[in-house]
C-alpha cells in the first residue's frame, strides 16, 4: 500500500523532473553550471579551511626574542609605532590599523524590473606598520597582505559621501538611514594580537655587510665630491690623488666604517612579521585566540561540506535527468 506521504514525494520529484525537461537549454545549462561550480568550490573549500585550521593548531606559539626565522605564531599586545597613533578616516578614532569602505545605494533597472544595490565608492586598508610586544621583546608588524580580524566593525548610514559625524550613531531597526553606507574596522592599542606570518630578524650590523662593504660605500660617496676629497687628502697639492694619498684615503674610510659599526653595536636586532611568499602559509592578524581562529575555519569547512553534499549531487542528478531523454 502506497502512503499519501510517499505519493506526495513521487509527485514532487516528478514535478522537478518535468521542470528540468521542459526548461530551455540555455536556462538549464546555466543553472546546472552554477550549481556545479558552487559545489566544486565548496569541495575545494573543505580542504582549504581544514588545512588552515590544522596549521593554526599545529604551529606552536613562539616568544618574540627566541622565535625562529620563518613561518611562526606569536601572541602579544598591539602598540603604536614610535608611540604615534594613526587616525581612522571615518570615525576619526586613534588606532594602529584600519579598514574602511564607503558605499552608495543605487537603483538598477533591468528588463525584469528594478532593484537596489550598494556600489563601493571608496575602500582602503592602512599599510603603516605597528608593533606587537610580549614579555620578551617587540616585533614590527607589516600589515600589508594580511587577513585581519578585529572586534567587529562600525557600520552606519548617512546622506553624504563622507559621514557628517565622526562617530556612528545608533540606528533603530526601522531607521531609513541614508543613501550612503560607511563601514570601518580597527585594531586598537593594547588589543591582544594573535599573529601568524613570516618572522624575520634584521641585525643592524649584518644589514650593512662586512667592513669591506661599508668601506666601498664610504669611498663611493667620497669620490662623488672630488673637491672635498682633494682638500682633505691631496697632501702635495698637485690636483690629484696619487698612490700614497689613496692609501691614506682607504685607511680613513676603514676607520670611519669601524666607527659606524661601533655606533650600531648597542642597537638591538629588529624583528619583523610580514606576509609569506608561500600561498599555502597564511598571514593572519587577529584579536581572537588561536583556538577561536581554528574553530572558525572548522565551521567554514563544515559549511562547505553541507554545500558540497547538497549542490554537487543535485547538479549531477539534473544532468542525468536531462540527458536521459
Amino acid at each position: 500500500m502506497v502512503t499519501s506521504s510517499a505519493t506526495g514525494q513521487v509527485a514532487h520529484t516528478d514535478a522537478w523532473q518535468a521542470m528540468i525537461l521542459n526548461s530551455s537549454d540555455g536556462n538549464f545549462w546555466a543553472l546546472a553550471s552554477v550549481l556545479s561550480v558552487i559545489g566544486l568550490a565548496c569541495g575545494l573549500g573543505i580542504f582549504y579551511f581544514i588545512r588552515r585550521a590544522r596549521l593554526i593548531e599545529d604551529t606552536p606559539t613562539s616568544r618574540i626574542r627566541s622565535a625562529p626565522q620563518g613561518h611562526v605564531e606569536i601572541i602579544g599586545r598591539v602598540k603604536y609605532l614610535a608611540n604615534e597613533a594613526i587616525t581612522a578616516p571615518l570615525t576619526l578614532l586613534p588606532c594602529a590599523w584600519y579598514y574602511y569602505k564607503i558605499e552608495k545605494q543605487e537603483t538598477v533597472h533591468t528588463g525584469k524590473g528594478s532593484h537596489t544595490t550598494w556600489r563601493t565608492l571608496e575602500e582602503k586598508t592602512s599599510e603603516r606598520a605597528f608593533v606587537c610586544i610580549d614579555e620578551t621583546g617587540q616585533c614590527l608588524i607589516d600589515p600589508r597582505g594580511a587577513e585581519v580580524h578585529t572586534h567587529g566593525e562600525d557600520s552606519w548610514q548617512g546622506s553624504s559621501k563622507w559621514p557628517a559625524q565622526s562617530k556612528p550613531a545608533r540606528q533603530g531597526f526601522f531607521s531609513m538611514g541614508g543613501s550612503y553606507r560607511y563601514t570601518e574596522r580597527r585594531l586598537n592599542e593594547h588589543d591582544t594580537l594573535y599573529a601568524l606570518g613570516k618572522f624575520t630578524t634584521v641585525d643592524p650590523n649584518k644589514a650593512h655587510g662586512d667592513i669591506s662593504d661599508e668601506m666601498r660605500i664610504i669611498l663611493k660617496l667620497w669620490k662623488q665630491d672630488q673637491d672635498t676629497l682633494l682638500k682633505q687628502f691631496d697632501a702635495n697639492r698637485d690636483g690629484s690623488i696619487d698612490m700614497d694619498e689613496w692609501e691614506a684615503v682607504r685607511q680613513a674610510a676603514q676607520q670611519q666604517a669601524y666607527q659606524q659599526r661601533l655606533s650600531r653595536a648597542d642597537k638591538p636586532a629588529i624583528h619583523v612579521l610580514s606576509k609569506t611568499d608561500d600561498f599555502r602559509r597564511p598571514y593572519i592578524l587577529s584579536v581572537n585566540s588561536q583556538s577561536s581562529m581554528a574553530n572558525r575555519y572548522k565551521l567554514k569547512a563544515l559549511a562547505c561540506v553541507v554545500g558540497f553534499v547538497l549542490l554537487a549531487p543535485t547538479a549531477l542528478w539534473m544532468i542525468i535527468v536531462r540527458l536521459s531523454v
